[in-house]
């Protein structure tokens, strides 16, 4: 069942916390498309969100684009699954905390997945038991690619370079590795 669909259009994010440009929070099967989005934070330490999945349901697109930062998390799953292809986060003004953030039980399919832009903390982080897979992946001037924030999450990253200013991969003190798997 598809529900709605989103195309063609840039979205000014707002910069409270826990506040996002797009939410979803489909039940059961549902679907959300979302194609050809611009996603713009206030351009300078917002705490809002582009884009967050939560609940049951399946998020899928293709050609998502930050160009100006001001966000806590341009891509965000708690539950349920986001399939996006063609990310784009260039340089621009504002601070971007994450781009894609994988938490509790969520599950991102991405590909081709570029981050550029040096106000970037993390490009990838995952925490929760979350599943997250990248096909193609092209970081450079970001801080860090990948943080893993706790033991249980499950990450494949697959092709790609990854050029960051300081960690290709950041794990937080005290993980142990129990029921993580990265690739």
């Amino acid at each position: 069942e598809n529900l709605s669909q989103i195309e063609g259009i840039a979205i000014d994010c707002p910069s409270g916390a826990g506040l996002s440009g797009v939410e979803f929070d489909g039940v059961g099967p549902a679907t959300f498309s979302i194609y050809n989005v611009q996603l713009h934070g206030d351009g300078a330490t917002g705490s809002g969100n582009g884009i967050y999945k939560t609940g049951g349901g399946k998020i899928i697109g293709a050609e998502i684009r930050c160009d100006t930062g001001g966000l806590d998390t341009v891509l965000r799953v708690d539950s349920g699954v986001v399939a996006l292809e063609s990310i784009h986060v260039p340089p621009g003004s504002g601070d971007i905390d994450v781009v894609a953030r994988a938490e509790g039980t969520g599950w991102f399919q991405l590909a081709d997945f570029n981050v550029g832009s040096p106000n970037v903390t993390d490009a990838i982080y995952c925490d929760g038991t979350s599943t997250t897979i990248v096909f193609s992946v092209n970081t450079f001037n970001c801080d860090n690619t990948l943080h893993m924030a706790s033991d249980g999450i499950n990450v494949s990253i697959l092709g790609g370079k990854m050029d960051q200013s300081q960690f290709a991969v950041l794990g937080d003190p005290g993980l142990v590795g129990t029921g993580t798997v990265v690739r």
